[in-house]
């Protein structure tokens, strides 16, 4: 009885793609929860319930041991930075261009409600120093941040909401982070079982597609 090499290289070829495809799933299914993110975007404004993971450029702090009531100890707090990457650490006093900007938007609506027309919505957000992560203000902001972090009931069940929506987030980006190795691998591995049979094939005579010389063959079936 011949010894078909060509299918048992075929067999573990297949193998070692099943092992990959199966690692690929336990690293997106079989994960720890990931802890709940609170944000922020500078000081004196309040801290909110973020789903999603930080952006690169933000500066993350994790609290591994702190209890915000959930079943499982652990939170991050997410500092978002300014349009110009850097993390706002104190309240800096408003432009003059900004004060004649709203002193302006101020006297349009005056205008408008004079004219019985609505006023339009003027959002005025607070000014902030910023400097890179890891400057000692940024620091010294991002530590008394945390001693004065207080979670009250209210915002300890909306965290406790959030976390169905943080753990898909999570295994989605594991997802996608181990698609690209899962098929980048099995496709190395069908090309190379590919290339070594046809290498192998070629040396030996064998034509493509069998895994016997036709003479063989036919003995095997006398």
């Amino acid at each position: 009885m011949a010894i078909n090499w060509f299918e048992g290289g075929r067999r573990i070829s297949k193998l070692c793609m099943g092992i990959v495809v199966a690692v690929g799933a336990a690293t997106v299914l079989w994960r720890n929860d990931p802890d709940p993110v609170l944000s922020s975007r500078g000081p004196t404004l309040p801290w909110f319930i973020s789903p999603d993971s930080c952006p690169e450029n933000a500066y993350i702090r994790y609290l591994w041991d702190y209890d915000w009531g959930g079943s499982d100890p652990g939170l991050r707090l997410c500092f978002l930075p300014l349009p110009n990457g850097s993390i706002p650490y104190a309240v800096a006093p408003t432009p003059p261009e900004e004060l004649e900007r709203q002193a302006q938007d101020k006297r349009d609506n005056e205008k408008r409600m004079a004219n019985g027309e609505p006023p339009k919505l003027i959002i005025q957000s607070p000014w902030f120093y910023g400097a890179p992560k890891y400057d000692q203000r940024v620091q010294s902001y991002v530590s008394d941040s945390i001693s004065k972090l207080r979670i009250t009931p209210e915002l300890a069940t909306r965290l406790r909401d959030s976390m169905s929506t943080v753990r898909w987030n999570d295994r989605k980006q594991a997802f996608n982070e181990a698609l690209p190795w899962v098929v980048g691998i099995c496709g190395f591995l069908w090309a190379f079982t590919f290339a070594m049979g046809w290498i192998i094939r070629g040396f030996a005579g064998i034509p493509t597609g069998q895994d016997f010389k036709p003479s063989k063959q036919k003995d095997k079936a006398s």
